[in-house]
């Protein structure tokens, strides 16, 4: 069975670049809180990326009905540094 793409997932072709060449990641996601945590679509694509690159700017995108207060998970939640909504 091969993988599930969508357009939340990074296509297999796609060039990757190393963290130290990037500046900002603008990240999508299915819920946001308060706080900056993440709720994503479960591939863990991501999360992979936000782990690793401490010193990168960190952006989630979505609509204002996408936040939350907060998260109740007891799980690590990625954060990302600004939340932008419409």
């Amino acid at each position: 069975m091969g993988a599930l793409i969508t357009p939340w997932n990074p296509k297999p072709l796609c060039e990757k670049r190393p963290r130290r060449q990037m500046d900002v990641i603008i990240v999508p996601g299915v819920a946001f809180d308060k706080n900056g945590g993440r709720m994503g679509r479960g591939g863990g694509y991501y999360d992979a990326l936000l782990r690793k690159a401490k010193k990168v700017i960190t952006v989630g995108l979505c609509f204002q009905e996408q936040v939350v207060k907060k998260f109740r998970c007891k799980r690590m939640i990625c954060r990302v540094d600004r939340v932008i909504t419409d």
